[in-house]
């Protein structure tokens, strides 16, 4: 059997959005990829100053979120977890779980900056390889370069960003405003139904 490229999204999806949904597929059509991972966050380390729905019900917004694309599948690794959530623990989980694949880090220009910082990144940058979405395709090299030089495997594929955020749609919904054309319809009728963040 032939090996398969995996694309992995990690975040804290609280909530999931489109524009998520949006990356995870350009990244799936440009690389070939045969499969998208969503990953939520069990307790992210660098969000530990600000309350977070409950894992639960971030999984089920996920599920909720990807359930009519049969290349998109959820992972509660982290979720199971009862520790802070760390990338290189995710990854190495993920090699154990498929040994015979190739997987591939799905993240932002903006994320792809603090990759240095990230726990145990030394190691990290020799396990997996990080797909970049690009905003713009000039600005942004020197950047790249810096990081290819200390070893990270950088791929880049250019992405029409969508200007959507989970605090956006957490501050229109304490504003009491529209978030239909921003989640998909199964997310925003159970964050209607449930009035979460309210």
């Amino acid at each position: 059997m032939s090996y398969r490229k995996i694309g992995i999204m990690g975040g804290t999806f609280d909530p999931i959005h489109n524009a998520h949904l949006q990356l995870a597929q350009e990244a799936l059509e440009s690389q070939d990829l045969n499969q998208v991972i969503f990953i939520p966050a069990g307790q992210p380390n660098f969000k530990q100053n600000r309350n977070i729905l409950e894992k639960d019900t971030r999984k089920l917004l996920v599920e909720l979120g990807i359930q009519d694309n049969d290349q998109f599948i959820i992972d509660d690794f982290e979720l199971r977890k009862d520790s802070l959530s760390y990338t290189i623990d995710t990854i190495e989980y993920l090699q154990r779980k498929y040994p015979k694949d190739e997987l591939f880090f799905i993240l932002g220009e903006d994320a792809l900056l603090e990759l240095p910082k990230w726990h145990r990144s030394s190691e990290l940058k020799n396990k997996i390889s990080f797909l970049v979405a690009k905003r713009s395709l000039d600005g942004f090299s020197k950047d790249l370069d810096r990081l290819r030089k200390l070893g990270y495997n950088i791929i880049e594929f250019p992405f029409y960003y969508l200007e959507i955020s989970s605090t956006m749609i957490r501050e229109k919904r304490r504003n009491n405003r529209e978030i239909r054309y921003l989640v998909p319809q199964k997310v925003g009728e159970f964050i209607k139904e449930r009035k979460l963040y309210r």
